[in-house]
């Protein structure tokens, strides 16, 4: 083997290095800004008072681009506000999340650079101190896998009540680097998909029904109930995809009526519920033709989108303008009770729950 030694030697390593540097890839970067979006006036700390309200996702009271992943501090009081975009992984390993809110906050991310690919991987269950990052257990995620040259759909909810707010997520690279909160440089907007006008809806309702005294946690126990499914105790109707949280012990629930698609596509379905619960929808308007599309085996918390892999449907396609049945059952045994279906408009718009605009009530007997 020929060595170079002397001068010879470091031009030919400086050379080497040159070379090497000259062929390694770019570190990917953002664009430096990330979209902020907010809802003001709505009263409460829990995040379902903002994906509940008429306005959420499409109608902001305001939005502004962030040059950081952190919102504006003590910005106002009884508002809701979302961070989404994309962030930008500068090499390829192992990345640990965090996230702090006030009040309640949540934080998801993408398998890829989809909306309807994301899951939850951080929340802060009441409040945290502006950038104070461990105060719960549940503010840091587990280790994610990221690729260098690759971006990933990202984005963070929080609900202010009153006093201070704030909202902000960082992140632990590989090798151990800290950056929190997570930098411009690593961030781009979200870009919303051009899409054809959206097709008329349904007529903002759909119908809840309720079976008391039956015990037991599972949908079985409500199907096998004398009184099911034509003798429900009451019903009413909700203005979302959304049953009243903690209202009874042993009892079942049935949500149900139809679905307007508002664009054609693919469509991804979720469902949570506590206890068990099944989500069900028909190829077209005839409850005949529904079948099961997702279930939560045990129990989940309000809104708790991503617990369970079977609470998540296969893609569906679907119609603009077109009605779909679609039936929601719970079996709540003792304890906490909720019952909300959401899903993923093509073009990546997540609605969950699904709004009231897109829902009808089946035809009175």
């Amino acid at each position: 083997m020929r060595v170079l030694r002397g001068a010879a030697g470091l031009l030919a390593l400086a050379a080497l290095s040159a070379a090497e540097e000259a062929s390694a890839p770019p570190e990917p970067a953002g664009t430096g800004k990330i979209l902020y979006e907010y809802w003001n006036g709505i009263e409460g700390t829990a995040l379902a008072d903002l994906t509940r309200h008429a306005g959420f996702p499409d109608k902001p009271s305001g939005t502004q681009e962030l040059t950081a992943f952190e919102g504006p501090t003590e910005r106002d009081d009884n508002y809701g506000a979302r961070i989404r975009g994309y962030v930008h992984p500068p090499t390829t390993g192992e990345y640990v999340f965090y996230f702090a809110s006030d009040d309640q906050g949540e934080l998801y991310l993408s398998t890829d650079d989809d909306p309807v690919n994301a899951v939850r991987i951080a929340l802060v269950p009441e409040w945290t101190d502006p950038q104070e990052w461990e105060k719960f257990e549940q503010q840091k995620s587990q280790p994610v896998r990221l690729e260098a040259g690759k971006k990933y759909y990202i984005e963070a909810l929080v609900k202010e009540g009153e006093g201070g707010d704030h909202i902000a997520a960082g992140w632990v690279l590989p090798g151990g680097a800290k950056e929190m909160p997570i930098p411009g440089k690593r961030l781009s907007p979200y870009v919303k998909p051009n899409l054809p006008p959206d097709a008329a809806g349904g007529t903002g309702k759909i119908l809840y029904e309720t079976y008391t005294n039956i015990e037991g946690g599972s949908v079985s126990d409500l199907t096998g109930s004398a009184n099911y499914p034509d003798k429900p105790a009451a019903k009413q109707e909700l203005s979302s995809f959304e049953a009243p949280v903690d209202s009874d012990d042993n009892y079942g629930a049935r949500i149900r009526g139809f679905v307007t698609a508002p664009q054609t596509g693919t469509y991804v379905f979720w469902l949570a519920s506590d206890d068990n619960g099944e989500l069900r929808l028909s190829t077209d308007e005839d409850p005949k033709n529904a079948v099961v599309i997702a279930t939560v085996p045990e129990w989940t918390g309000p809104n708790e989108w991503s617990k369970f892999p079977e609470q998540k449907s296969k893609p569906i396609r679907l119609e603009a303008g077109k009605r779909y049945y679609i039936e929601a059952l719970m079996k709540e045994g003792e304890g906490g009770d909720n019952l909300s279906v959401g899903w993923a408009i093509p073009g990546g718009r997540l609605e969950r729950p699904i709004a009231g605009k897109w829902l009808s009530p089946p035809a009175a007997k």
